[in-house]
């Protein structure tokens, strides 16, 4: 059953023997797909849930985020901005799956310039309950604050170019360093299952 599964077993619960079918010969890539903009149309679906299965598609179908907005009828803003939720640590992923922050919280926390301070800030959120519009404007406030530490090198036009096909490409935060002499790739991961995600696509 690619798809209905929920409703065939409630049917076998109504003890009903016959019911309605549609029968396709479908290839594997195929089945995937419906099985997976299946699983999208569930009221329950977390944020993260609904991340991890844009970026499950993305990886399968060796598809773009424009492809995928076109085969959802979604925005690419709604799609890149829900996966870029996966780039932030795994505790704050945790909290948006479980529902202590909001995925406004999450998109606001993407926002704030220094990583260093994105956990204490996650923390203020949680103890003293603040809503997006504040967090909004804590991390404005802190962004607008003088930066002490020395300024990175800017990276040049190619490099930003390919983090950013990679990004979309991996469904995750990645990171290009070239140096004089070697260069090297930093591709993040949040659990084991996105690690094999990852591993999956790359094997391909």
């Amino acid at each position: 059953i690619v798809a209905g599964e929920r409703r065939f077993r409630a049917a076998k619960e109504a003890g009903l023997e016959i019911i309605p079918v549609i029968v396709k010969d479908l290839s594997d890539e195929k089945m995937m797909e419906i099985a997976l903009l299946e699983n999208l149309q569930r009221e329950d679906l977390t944020p993260i849930e609904e991340a991890h299965a844009y970026a499950n598609l993305m990886t399968e179908l060796k598809i773009t985020q424009e492809d995928l907005s076109k085969r959802l009828g979604k925005s690419r803003s709604h799609i890149a901005n829900i996966v870029r939720l996966l780039s932030l640590p795994d505790q704050v992923v945790a909290y948006i799956n479980n529902g202590e922050l909001s995925m406004g919280h999450g998109r606001a926390l993407l926002g704030l310039k220094d990583k260093e301070s994105l956990l204490p800030f996650v923390n203020k959120i949680r103890q003293e309950k603040l809503n997006v519009r504040q967090v909004e404007k804590l991390i404005m406030e802190f962004n607008e604050k003088p930066v002490r530490k020395k300024e990175k090198p800017k990276k040049d036009v190619f490099i930003k170019e390919r983090e950013s096909v990679l990004r979309d490409r991996l469904g995750t935060a990645v990171t290009i360093q070239r140096g004089k002499r070697k260069g090297k790739i930093e591709i993040e991961f949040y659990t084991d299952d996105d690690l094999n995600r990852i591993i999956e696509y790359l094997e391909k």
